[in-house]
Protein backbone atom coordinates (compact mmCIF):
# COMPACT_ATOMS: atom_id res chain seq x y z
CA UNK A 1 0.00 0.00 0.00
CA UNK A 2 1.37 3.40 -0.96
CA UNK A 3 1.81 6.12 1.62
CA UNK A 4 -0.82 8.19 -0.19
CA UNK A 5 -3.40 5.42 0.36
CA UNK A 6 -2.91 5.31 4.15
CA UNK A 7 -5.46 7.07 6.37
CA UNK A 8 -4.31 10.54 7.38
CA UNK A 9 -4.35 9.63 11.09
CA UNK A 10 -2.10 6.61 10.50
CA UNK A 11 0.36 8.71 8.52
CA UNK A 12 0.47 11.32 11.32
CA UNK A 13 1.08 8.60 13.91
CA UNK A 14 3.88 7.03 11.84
CA UNK A 15 5.46 10.44 11.31
CA UNK A 16 5.36 11.22 15.03
CA UNK A 17 6.99 7.87 15.82
CA UNK A 18 9.77 8.47 13.29
CA UNK A 19 10.44 11.97 14.66
CA UNK A 20 10.44 10.65 18.24
CA UNK A 21 12.90 7.87 17.32
CA UNK A 22 15.19 10.40 15.61
CA UNK A 23 15.10 12.68 18.65
CA UNK A 24 16.01 9.83 20.96
CA UNK A 25 18.82 8.74 18.66
CA UNK A 26 20.18 12.28 18.50
CA UNK A 27 19.99 12.58 22.32
CA UNK A 28 22.08 9.45 22.93
CA UNK A 29 24.54 10.33 20.16
CA UNK A 30 24.99 13.76 21.71
CA UNK A 31 25.60 12.30 25.18
CA UNK A 32 28.25 9.89 23.86
CA UNK A 33 29.93 12.67 21.86
CA UNK A 34 29.96 15.00 24.87
CA UNK A 35 31.48 12.24 27.04
CA UNK A 36 34.25 11.72 24.51
CA UNK A 37 35.04 15.45 24.31
CA UNK A 38 34.89 15.91 28.07
CA UNK A 39 37.45 13.21 28.82
CA UNK A 40 39.55 13.39 31.96
CA UNK A 41 41.77 16.42 32.43
CA UNK A 42 44.59 13.89 32.74
CA UNK A 43 44.40 13.26 28.98
CA UNK A 44 45.44 16.83 28.24
CA UNK A 45 48.22 16.62 30.83
CA UNK A 46 49.38 13.34 29.30
CA UNK A 47 49.75 14.82 25.86
CA UNK A 48 51.48 17.94 27.18
CA UNK A 49 54.01 15.83 29.10
CA UNK A 50 54.87 13.81 25.99
CA UNK A 51 55.27 16.85 23.75
CA UNK A 52 57.39 18.72 26.31
CA UNK A 53 59.77 15.85 27.19
CA UNK A 54 63.36 16.71 26.19
CA UNK A 55 65.87 15.36 28.67
CA UNK A 56 66.60 11.70 29.38
CA UNK A 57 65.16 12.13 32.88
CA UNK A 58 61.90 13.31 31.32
CA UNK A 59 61.60 10.08 29.36
CA UNK A 60 62.41 7.99 32.44
CA UNK A 61 59.60 9.73 34.31
CA UNK A 62 57.25 9.21 31.37
CA UNK A 63 58.13 5.51 31.30
CA UNK A 64 57.11 5.18 34.95
CA UNK A 65 53.86 7.01 34.31
CA UNK A 66 53.24 4.68 31.38
CA UNK A 67 53.71 1.68 33.66
CA UNK A 68 51.35 3.22 36.22
CA UNK A 69 48.72 3.75 33.55
CA UNK A 70 48.98 0.16 32.35
CA UNK A 71 48.72 -1.23 35.90
CA UNK A 72 45.91 0.96 37.21
CA UNK A 73 42.94 -1.04 35.95
CA UNK A 74 44.43 -4.26 37.32
CA UNK A 75 45.04 -2.63 40.70
CA UNK A 76 41.42 -1.48 40.85
CA UNK A 77 40.15 -5.00 40.10
CA UNK A 78 42.44 -6.65 42.65
CA UNK A 79 43.39 -4.33 45.52
CA UNK A 80 40.32 -2.12 45.03
CA UNK A 81 38.07 -5.19 45.12
CA UNK A 82 39.86 -6.44 48.24
CA UNK A 83 39.31 -3.13 50.02
CA UNK A 84 35.74 -2.44 48.91
CA UNK A 85 33.23 -3.08 51.69
CA UNK A 86 35.91 -4.32 54.10
CA UNK A 87 35.35 -1.98 57.06
CA UNK A 88 34.44 -3.88 60.24
CA UNK A 89 34.05 -1.95 63.49
CA UNK A 90 34.97 -3.27 66.98
CA UNK A 91 32.30 -5.22 68.82
CA UNK A 92 29.98 -5.91 65.87
CA UNK A 93 27.34 -8.59 66.51
CA UNK A 94 25.06 -10.28 63.98
CA UNK A 95 21.55 -10.06 65.46
CA UNK A 96 19.33 -11.55 62.77
CA UNK A 97 19.03 -12.71 59.17
CA UNK A 98 16.11 -13.46 56.89
CA UNK A 99 15.92 -14.67 53.31
CA UNK A 100 17.69 -11.65 51.81
CA UNK A 101 18.86 -9.29 54.55
CA UNK A 102 20.98 -9.27 57.70
CA UNK A 103 20.98 -7.06 60.80
CA UNK A 104 24.22 -6.22 62.61
CA UNK A 105 24.60 -4.24 65.81
CA UNK A 106 27.62 -1.94 66.09
CA UNK A 107 28.18 -0.57 69.61
CA UNK A 108 29.34 2.97 70.40
CA UNK A 109 33.06 3.57 70.06
CA UNK A 110 35.04 2.61 73.19
CA UNK A 111 35.90 5.55 75.42
CA UNK A 112 33.07 7.72 74.10
CA UNK A 113 30.17 8.71 76.32
CA UNK A 114 27.17 6.67 75.13
CA UNK A 115 24.25 8.52 73.59
CA UNK A 116 20.66 7.66 74.46
CA UNK A 117 19.90 7.63 70.72
CA UNK A 118 20.57 4.73 68.32
CA UNK A 119 20.54 4.64 64.53
CA UNK A 120 18.71 2.09 62.38
CA UNK A 121 20.25 2.01 58.89
CA UNK A 122 17.99 0.84 56.07
CA UNK A 123 20.09 -1.35 53.79
CA UNK A 124 19.10 -3.09 50.58
CA UNK A 125 19.45 -3.18 46.82
CA UNK A 126 21.45 -0.32 45.33
CA UNK A 127 23.22 -0.08 41.96
CA UNK A 128 26.90 -0.78 42.74
CA UNK A 129 25.92 -2.37 46.09
CA UNK A 130 25.37 -1.32 49.68
CA UNK A 131 28.91 -2.37 50.78
CA UNK A 132 29.58 1.29 49.92
CA UNK A 133 28.62 2.18 53.51
CA UNK A 134 31.60 0.08 54.67
CA UNK A 135 33.86 1.30 51.87
CA UNK A 136 37.14 0.49 53.66
CA UNK A 137 38.76 0.78 57.10
CA UNK A 138 38.64 4.46 58.05
CA UNK A 139 35.86 5.25 55.58
CA UNK A 140 32.76 3.71 57.11
CA UNK A 141 29.50 5.66 57.22
CA UNK A 142 28.42 3.96 60.46
CA UNK A 143 31.55 5.09 62.26
CA UNK A 144 30.38 8.70 62.10
CA UNK A 145 27.61 7.72 64.51
CA UNK A 146 29.50 5.31 66.77
CA UNK A 147 32.21 7.90 67.40
CA UNK A 148 29.45 10.17 68.73
CA UNK A 149 28.32 7.48 71.18
CA UNK A 150 25.44 6.11 69.11
CA UNK A 151 24.82 2.40 68.63
CA UNK A 152 24.08 1.47 65.01
CA UNK A 153 21.72 -1.23 63.76
CA UNK A 154 22.85 -1.89 60.18
CA UNK A 155 20.49 -3.69 57.82
CA UNK A 156 22.25 -4.98 54.68
CA UNK A 157 21.70 -7.13 51.63
CA UNK A 158 23.16 -10.60 52.30
CA UNK A 159 25.77 -10.57 49.57
CA UNK A 160 25.75 -10.18 45.79
CA UNK A 161 24.00 -12.27 43.13
CA UNK A 162 26.62 -15.01 43.46
CA UNK A 163 25.99 -15.33 47.20
CA UNK A 164 22.20 -15.35 47.09
CA UNK A 165 19.32 -15.39 44.60
CA UNK A 166 17.16 -12.31 45.13
CA UNK A 167 15.57 -12.17 41.63
CA UNK A 168 12.01 -12.47 42.91
CA UNK A 169 12.37 -9.80 45.60
CA UNK A 170 9.48 -7.36 45.58
CA UNK A 171 8.91 -4.04 47.34
CA UNK A 172 6.50 -5.83 49.67
CA UNK A 173 9.38 -8.21 50.57
CA UNK A 174 11.57 -5.23 51.43
CA UNK A 175 8.82 -3.71 53.57
CA UNK A 176 8.32 -6.97 55.50
CA UNK A 177 12.06 -7.42 56.10
CA UNK A 178 12.45 -3.79 57.16
CA UNK A 179 9.63 -4.14 59.67
CA UNK A 180 10.94 -7.44 61.04
CA UNK A 181 14.57 -6.36 61.40
CA UNK A 182 13.62 -2.96 62.85
CA UNK A 183 11.53 -4.87 65.39
CA UNK A 184 14.54 -7.00 66.36
CA UNK A 185 16.64 -3.83 66.70
CA UNK A 186 13.92 -2.17 68.78
CA UNK A 187 13.87 -5.09 71.20
CA UNK A 188 17.68 -5.13 71.41
CA UNK A 189 17.59 -1.39 72.10
CA UNK A 190 15.50 -2.11 75.21
CA UNK A 191 12.28 -0.82 73.68
CA UNK A 192 13.63 2.64 72.94
CA UNK A 193 12.73 4.36 69.70
CA UNK A 194 15.51 4.70 67.14
CA UNK A 195 16.47 7.18 64.44
CA UNK A 196 15.87 5.53 61.05
CA UNK A 197 18.13 6.48 58.14
CA UNK A 198 18.07 5.73 54.40
CA UNK A 199 20.74 6.88 51.95
CA UNK A 200 20.10 7.63 48.25
CA UNK A 201 17.67 5.08 46.75
CA UNK A 202 17.14 3.50 50.17
CA UNK A 203 15.58 6.74 51.43
CA UNK A 204 12.37 6.21 49.40
CA UNK A 205 12.21 2.66 50.80
CA UNK A 206 12.20 4.09 54.33
CA UNK A 207 9.55 6.71 53.48
CA UNK A 208 7.41 4.07 51.77
CA UNK A 209 7.58 1.84 54.84
CA UNK A 210 6.47 4.68 57.11
CA UNK A 211 3.69 5.74 54.73
CA UNK A 212 2.26 2.21 54.47
CA UNK A 213 2.78 1.36 58.16
CA UNK A 214 2.67 4.73 59.99
CA UNK A 215 1.60 3.30 63.37
CA UNK A 216 4.33 0.65 63.33
CA UNK A 217 6.95 3.16 62.18
CA UNK A 218 5.88 5.50 64.99
CA UNK A 219 6.31 2.67 67.50
CA UNK A 220 9.85 1.86 66.29
CA UNK A 221 11.28 5.26 65.36
CA UNK A 222 11.33 8.84 66.55
CA UNK A 223 12.95 10.35 63.43
CA UNK A 224 13.11 9.41 59.76
CA UNK A 225 16.28 10.72 58.11
CA UNK A 226 17.16 10.53 54.43
CA UNK A 227 20.46 11.46 52.81
CA UNK A 228 20.51 12.50 49.12
CA UNK A 229 17.23 10.63 48.53
CA UNK A 230 15.38 11.03 45.18
CA UNK A 231 11.83 11.57 46.48
CA UNK A 232 10.35 13.04 43.30
CA UNK A 233 12.73 11.69 40.66
CA UNK A 234 11.47 14.14 38.01
CA UNK A 235 13.49 16.84 39.77
CA UNK A 236 16.69 14.78 39.28
CA UNK A 237 17.09 16.35 35.88
CA UNK A 238 19.96 14.36 34.39
CA UNK A 239 18.48 10.97 35.30
CA UNK A 240 14.88 11.95 34.58
CA UNK A 241 15.88 13.24 31.14
CA UNK A 242 17.48 10.00 30.05
CA UNK A 243 14.54 8.01 31.45
CA UNK A 244 12.18 10.06 29.27
CA UNK A 245 14.21 9.18 26.20
CA UNK A 246 14.06 5.43 26.81
CA UNK A 247 10.99 4.21 24.87
CA UNK A 248 8.17 2.91 27.05
CA UNK A 249 7.90 -0.18 24.86
CA UNK A 250 11.57 -1.01 25.47
CA UNK A 251 11.12 -0.77 29.25
CA UNK A 252 7.97 -2.90 29.23
CA UNK A 253 9.60 -5.53 27.02
CA UNK A 254 12.68 -5.59 29.24
CA UNK A 255 10.63 -6.07 32.41
CA UNK A 256 8.37 -8.67 30.82
CA UNK A 257 11.29 -10.68 29.47
CA UNK A 258 13.11 -10.55 32.82
CA UNK A 259 9.99 -11.80 34.63
CA UNK A 260 9.30 -14.65 32.19
CA UNK A 261 12.93 -15.83 32.21
CA UNK A 262 13.41 -15.23 35.94
CA UNK A 263 16.15 -12.66 35.38
CA UNK A 264 17.31 -9.45 37.03
CA UNK A 265 17.46 -6.03 35.43
CA UNK A 266 21.17 -6.12 34.69
CA UNK A 267 23.72 -3.99 36.46
CA UNK A 268 25.08 -2.85 33.09
CA UNK A 269 21.69 -1.54 32.05
CA UNK A 270 21.47 0.56 35.21
CA UNK A 271 25.10 1.63 35.07
CA UNK A 272 24.86 2.88 31.49
CA UNK A 273 21.78 4.92 32.34
CA UNK A 274 23.65 6.75 35.09
CA UNK A 275 26.94 7.02 33.22
CA UNK A 276 25.33 8.52 30.11
CA UNK A 277 23.34 10.96 32.23
CA UNK A 278 26.46 12.09 34.10
CA UNK A 279 28.84 12.04 31.13
CA UNK A 280 30.99 9.42 32.86
CA UNK A 281 31.20 6.90 30.03
CA UNK A 282 34.74 7.65 28.92
CA UNK A 283 36.32 7.60 32.38
CA UNK A 284 35.38 3.92 32.84
CA UNK A 285 36.86 2.71 29.57
CA UNK A 286 40.36 1.14 29.43
CA UNK A 287 41.63 4.45 28.08
CA UNK A 288 40.03 6.28 31.00
CA UNK A 289 41.66 3.89 33.47
CA UNK A 290 45.02 4.38 31.79
CA UNK A 291 44.65 8.15 32.09
CA UNK A 292 43.78 7.84 35.80
CA UNK A 293 46.88 5.73 36.43
CA UNK A 294 49.07 8.12 34.47
CA UNK A 295 48.40 10.87 37.00
CA UNK A 296 50.49 9.14 39.68
CA UNK A 297 53.73 7.29 38.87
CA UNK A 298 53.53 5.70 42.34
CA UNK A 299 51.12 3.03 41.03
CA UNK A 300 54.07 1.44 39.24
CA UNK A 301 55.58 0.43 42.61
CA UNK A 302 52.43 -0.99 44.23
CA UNK A 303 52.04 -4.73 44.70
CA UNK A 304 49.81 -5.15 47.81
CA UNK A 305 47.46 -3.17 50.05
CA UNK A 306 50.29 -2.51 52.52
CA UNK A 307 52.10 -0.50 49.83
CA UNK A 308 49.21 1.96 49.63
CA UNK A 309 48.72 5.22 51.48
CA UNK A 310 45.29 5.90 52.98
CA UNK A 311 44.47 8.21 50.07
CA UNK A 312 45.49 5.57 47.51
CA UNK A 313 43.38 2.94 49.29
CA UNK A 314 40.36 5.21 49.13
CA UNK A 315 40.95 5.91 45.45
CA UNK A 316 41.19 2.23 44.49
CA UNK A 317 38.22 1.21 46.65
CA UNK A 318 36.15 4.03 45.17
CA UNK A 319 37.22 3.19 41.62
CA UNK A 320 36.19 -0.43 42.14
CA UNK A 321 32.86 0.66 43.63
CA UNK A 322 31.87 2.51 40.42
CA UNK A 323 33.37 -0.10 38.07
CA UNK A 324 31.26 -2.11 35.65
CA UNK A 325 32.59 -5.32 37.21
CA UNK A 326 31.23 -4.38 40.64
CA UNK A 327 27.95 -3.08 39.23
CA UNK A 328 27.29 -6.47 37.62
CA UNK A 329 27.44 -8.08 41.07
CA UNK A 330 24.36 -6.14 42.20
CA UNK A 331 21.59 -6.27 39.57
CA UNK A 332 18.11 -5.12 40.53
CA UNK A 333 14.97 -7.28 40.76
CA UNK A 334 12.22 -6.34 38.31
CA UNK A 335 9.73 -5.05 40.89
CA UNK A 336 12.33 -2.75 42.48
CA UNK A 337 13.38 -1.51 39.04
CA UNK A 338 9.75 -0.63 38.27
CA UNK A 339 9.53 1.18 41.62
CA UNK A 340 12.54 3.32 40.70
CA UNK A 341 11.46 3.91 37.10
CA UNK A 342 8.07 5.27 38.15
CA UNK A 343 9.78 7.62 40.60
CA UNK A 344 11.73 9.22 37.77
CA UNK A 345 9.15 9.08 34.97
CA UNK A 346 5.90 9.81 36.84
CA UNK A 347 7.05 11.32 40.12
CA UNK A 348 5.23 12.20 43.33
CA UNK A 349 2.08 14.31 43.28
CA UNK A 350 2.12 17.71 44.94
CA UNK A 351 0.09 16.31 47.82
CA UNK A 352 2.55 13.46 48.41
CA UNK A 353 1.12 10.37 46.69
CA UNK A 354 3.87 8.11 45.35
CA UNK A 355 3.50 6.67 41.80
CA UNK A 356 3.18 3.02 42.85
CA UNK A 357 1.31 0.73 45.22
CA UNK A 358 2.44 -1.87 47.77
CA UNK A 359 0.18 -4.94 47.76
CA UNK A 360 -2.48 -2.89 46.04
CA UNK A 361 -2.36 -0.06 48.58
CA UNK A 362 -1.36 3.43 47.45
CA UNK A 363 1.64 5.02 49.12
CA UNK A 364 0.53 8.37 50.54
CA UNK A 365 3.35 10.26 52.26
CA UNK A 366 0.83 12.43 54.09
CA UNK A 367 0.09 9.48 56.38
CA UNK A 368 3.56 9.89 57.91
CA UNK A 369 2.45 13.25 59.29
CA UNK A 370 -1.26 12.60 59.90
CA UNK A 371 -1.01 9.14 61.49
CA UNK A 372 2.26 9.33 63.43
CA UNK A 373 4.36 11.69 65.54
CA UNK A 374 7.51 11.10 63.49
CA UNK A 375 9.96 13.88 62.77
CA UNK A 376 11.37 13.79 59.21
CA UNK A 377 14.62 15.32 57.96
CA UNK A 378 16.34 15.25 54.57
CA UNK A 379 20.00 16.05 53.94
CA UNK A 380 21.28 17.05 50.50
CA UNK A 381 24.56 18.20 49.00
CA UNK A 382 24.65 21.49 47.14
CA UNK A 383 27.16 20.02 44.65
CA UNK A 384 25.14 16.85 44.00
CA UNK A 385 24.56 16.71 40.23
CA UNK A 386 22.72 13.38 40.51
CA UNK A 387 20.08 14.15 43.16
CA UNK A 388 19.50 17.89 43.75
CA UNK A 389 17.70 18.96 46.90
CA UNK A 390 14.63 20.13 44.93
CA UNK A 391 13.62 16.48 44.63
CA UNK A 392 12.24 16.69 48.19
CA UNK A 393 9.67 19.37 47.35
CA UNK A 394 6.69 17.09 48.20
CA UNK A 395 8.03 16.64 51.75
CA UNK A 396 8.42 20.39 52.11
CA UNK A 397 4.84 20.87 50.93
CA UNK A 398 3.18 18.36 53.25
CA UNK A 399 5.52 18.09 56.24
CA UNK A 400 4.89 21.40 57.94
CA UNK A 401 6.96 22.01 61.07
CA UNK A 402 7.70 18.28 61.38
CA UNK A 403 9.81 18.28 58.24
CA UNK A 404 13.37 19.67 58.21
CA UNK A 405 15.23 20.32 54.96
CA UNK A 406 19.03 20.68 55.12
CA UNK A 407 21.36 21.54 52.24
CA UNK A 408 25.15 21.42 52.76
CA UNK A 409 26.57 23.60 49.95
CA UNK A 410 29.97 21.92 49.50
CA UNK A 411 28.84 18.27 49.41
CA UNK A 412 28.40 15.94 46.44
CA UNK A 413 26.33 12.76 46.19
CA UNK A 414 28.57 10.49 48.27
CA UNK A 415 30.44 13.19 50.18
CA UNK A 416 28.73 12.24 53.44
CA UNK A 417 30.33 8.80 53.13
CA UNK A 418 33.71 9.45 51.54
CA UNK A 419 34.78 12.45 53.66
CA UNK A 420 34.84 11.44 57.34
CA UNK A 421 36.65 14.60 58.45
CA UNK A 422 33.78 16.93 57.55
CA UNK A 423 31.65 15.39 60.31
CA UNK A 424 34.13 16.63 62.94
CA UNK A 425 33.57 20.04 64.46
CA UNK A 426 37.29 20.90 64.49
CA UNK A 427 37.55 20.56 60.69
CA UNK A 428 37.64 23.76 58.62
CA UNK A 429 35.10 22.24 56.21
CA UNK A 430 32.86 20.76 58.90
CA UNK A 431 29.18 20.25 58.10
CA UNK A 432 26.91 23.01 59.34
CA UNK A 433 24.58 21.98 60.78
CA UNK A 434 26.14 18.69 61.79
CA UNK A 435 23.70 15.91 60.81
CA UNK A 436 24.11 14.06 64.11
CA UNK A 437 23.41 17.20 66.15
CA UNK A 438 20.34 17.75 64.00
CA UNK A 439 19.12 14.15 64.38
CA UNK A 440 19.55 14.11 68.13
CA UNK A 441 17.77 17.45 68.52
CA UNK A 442 14.83 16.18 66.44
CA UNK A 443 14.71 12.96 68.45
CA UNK A 444 14.39 15.08 71.59
CA UNK A 445 11.44 16.92 70.03
CA UNK A 446 9.62 13.71 69.15
CA UNK A 447 6.85 12.57 71.46
CA UNK A 448 8.46 10.70 74.38
CA UNK A 449 7.88 6.99 74.61
CA UNK A 450 8.56 4.99 77.78
CA UNK A 451 10.80 1.97 77.11
CA UNK A 452 8.86 -1.27 76.84
CA UNK A 453 9.63 -4.27 79.02
CA UNK A 454 11.59 -6.74 76.92
CA UNK A 455 12.03 -10.40 77.77
CA UNK A 456 13.94 -11.57 74.71
CA UNK A 457 15.61 -10.35 71.54
CA UNK A 458 12.93 -11.92 69.36
CA UNK A 459 10.45 -9.50 67.84
CA UNK A 460 6.83 -9.92 66.86
CA UNK A 461 6.88 -6.80 64.69
CA UNK A 462 7.19 -8.95 61.57
CA UNK A 463 3.86 -10.56 62.49
CA UNK A 464 2.42 -7.07 62.90
CA UNK A 465 3.55 -6.19 59.37
CA UNK A 466 2.13 -9.50 58.13
CA UNK A 467 -1.14 -8.72 59.94
CA UNK A 468 -1.39 -5.35 58.17
CA UNK A 469 -0.70 -7.11 54.88
CA UNK A 470 -3.39 -9.78 55.48
CA UNK A 471 -5.96 -7.17 56.47
CA UNK A 472 -5.27 -5.19 53.29
CA UNK A 473 -5.67 -8.34 51.20
CA UNK A 474 -8.92 -9.20 52.99
CA UNK A 475 -10.27 -5.71 52.35
CA UNK A 476 -9.39 -5.91 48.65
CA UNK A 477 -11.04 -9.37 48.39
CA UNK A 478 -14.19 -8.08 50.07
CA UNK A 479 -14.34 -5.17 47.66
CA UNK A 480 -13.87 -7.53 44.71
CA UNK A 481 -16.65 -9.80 46.03
CA UNK A 482 -18.97 -6.80 46.33
CA UNK A 483 -18.15 -5.77 42.77
CA UNK A 484 -18.94 -9.29 41.62
CA UNK A 485 -22.30 -9.33 43.41
CA UNK A 486 -23.14 -5.95 41.94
Amino acid sequence: MAIAELPQRAVARMTAQVVEAMQRSQYFQARFFEAALQGPESWRRMLEAVTQAKEASDWVALRKRWQSGLRYRSLVQTLGAELFGSAVLPGEVLLAEDGHFSLTYIPPKAGVAPSEHALFHVGGVLPYGDPLFRLMPGVCFFERFTERGMGVYAMALRGDKQQQNYRKMRMSTVMESLGHLAGVAFQHNQGRKMIAEGYCGLGPHLLTFAAVNPALADRLFSVLATFVAPVDGRRCHSLAEIMRYIPELVLKASYSLAEKLDLYISGDQLRLTQDIALGAMTAKTPMGSFASGWLSPAWADVSCVQDLTFKQQRELAGAYWISSENCRRFPVPVDLARFSERQFKIGVTEDGVMPFAIDGESVDLRRIFSESNLQVVSFYGGKDTLVPHETAHPMQAIGGDRYTHVVHPGIGHVGYILNPDIWRSDNARSLNPNPIDCLQALAEQAKPCAPEVVESHQSDDSSEVAGHKKSRRAARKAAQDQDGEA
